[in-house]
């Protein structure tokens, strides 16, 4: 499945982890505060936990 990620995060730290748990996922960085990629089911209820 497809997936865009967008966020808006202020705290820099949080903002830091986030958007590691999303590179380690596989998710590839398309803008400053955005991923996109594609995942499959399991992967996908990661994210969810994220």
């Amino acid at each position: 499945m497809r997936v865009v990620v967008v966020y808006d995060i202020s705290d820099d730290a949080k903002r830091y982890r986030l958007a590691s748990r999303l590179k380690a996922l596989g998710l590839s960085r398309i803008q400053r505060s955005a991923f996109a990629g594609r995942l499959d089911s399991s992967r996908l209820r990661d994210l969810y936990r994220v």
